[in-house]
């Protein structure tokens, strides 16, 4: 795993996405990437994030000139994948992109991924 001085691996029981959300987006930043992130709002309804077109892609899409792109969901240790971001996932991974699932046990591969180290092999 990839060392980085100021990170410090989250708790692996996270609850919060958003909490995790800023920590690899900070980790993005960190190693030149330019990240892009749709948050969701509250509304009457619960929160909702506002889109055209089809519903479940990602939540970080980050872009780097050497290493390309990624796309990554975010979930809690419990959370769980919908049919919509499943469909996305394989749409992606067929297309060939750089895709991945990340819960905050995964922090290892974050710091990999971000660094260049797993995406130069």
């Amino acid at each position: 795993m990839t060392r980085v001085v100021g990170f410090r691996a989250p708790d692996p029981k996270i609850r919060e996405v958003p909490e995790w959300t800023d920590l690899v987006i900070d980790i993005a930043h960190h190693f030149g990437w330019m990240v892009s992130h749709q948050r969701p709002a509250r509304t009457n309804k619960g929160y909702r994030t506002a889109i055209s077109g089809d519903a479940g892609f990602p939540d970080i899409i980050a872009s780097h000139p050497m290493w390309g792109q990624v796309f990554a969901e975010l979930k809690s240790h419990r959370g769980k994948v919908s049919p919509a971001q499943e469909a996305w996932r394989r749409s992606l991974v067929a297309g060939g992109a750089h895709y991945f699932l990340w819960k905050p046990a995964d922090f290892g591969e974050v710091l990999d991924v971000f660094s260049g180290k797993a995406l130069c092999a």
